[in-house]
C-alpha cells in the first residue's frame, strides 16, 4: 500500500521533476458579501509551471510562454506517473 498526497500531487508538474507550479490568476471576488474583505480572489484550478526547462520546452514547441495546466488534471497524471515507476524502475518517488 502506498499513500500518495493530493497537495504534492497537485503542486509538481507531471513533465518536471520537481514541485514547481503555483497559481497566478487573480480574479474578482464573485461573492458580493465578501468583496469588501477580500477583493480580488486566486484561482486555484488553474496552475502554470516556473521551471525554466519546462518553460523554454513549451516556448519552442508552441512560442507561448507558459505551460497552463488543470489543478486536477496534474494530479490524475502524477497518480498515474507514480505506479508506473514503481513497477518499471521498483523506486518510490520521493516528491510526493
Amino acid at each position: 500500500v502506498y499513500l500518495m498526497g493530493e497537495f504534492r500531487m497537485s503542486k509538481s508538474c507531471p513533465e518536471g521533476e520537481d514541485i514547481s507550479l503555483e497559481t497566478f490568476k487573480v480574479v474578482e471576488n464573485s461573492y458580493l458579501f465578501r468583496r469588501k474583505t477580500s477583493p480580488a480572489v486566486a484561482i486555484h484550478g488553474l496552475l502554470r509551471c516556473i521551471n525554466q526547462t519546462c518553460r523554454e520546452a513549451v516556448l519552442n514547441n508552441s512560442g507561448v510562454n507558459d505551460r497552463l495546466l488543470d489543478q486536477y488534471l496534474t494530479v490524475c497524471f502524477n497518480m498515474i506517473h507514480v505506479p508506473r515507476s514503481v513497477c518499471q524502475k521498483r523506486v518510490i518517488i520521493t516528491r510526493f
